[in-house]
């Protein structure tokens, strides 16, 4: 079932309400992020990750529990990309003490 989100792309969440006007903003870098993965699959996923550990140290709001890209069939962690949208990346971060978490398939 797809993820209900929010107009920022924002996963629904109840904890969403515990957020204020800019610590949302700064949430919908997750999603773009998500996003920015989903269109660059040609890139490996050693970059990808390097890439989004970039995106948050450059923005220190938002704290990175976990990033992991995974197989779908084996819902385990994998380092090569497997057959076309048998991939997804889940991610889960601290904003403002507000835990989020959000996945995308790949």
């Amino acid at each position: 079932m797809p993820t209900i989100r929010e107009v920022n792309g924002l996963a629904k969440s109840s904890r969403n309400i515990l957020l204020s006007k800019e610590e949302k903003k700064n949430a919908s870098i997750l999603y773009s992020y998500l996003i920015y993965c989903k269109k660059n699959k040609s890139k490996s996923i050693e970059y990808l990750k390097k890439y989004m550990y970039n995106i948050v140290l450059k923005n220190s709001k938002i704290e990175l529990e976990y990033l992991e890209f995974i197989s779908i069939e084996k819902m385990q962690k994998i380092e090569e990309w497997q057959e076309k949208n048998k991939n997804a990346i889940c991610l889960a971060a601290y904003i403002g003490g507000v835990r989020l978490i959000d996945n995308i398939i790949l």
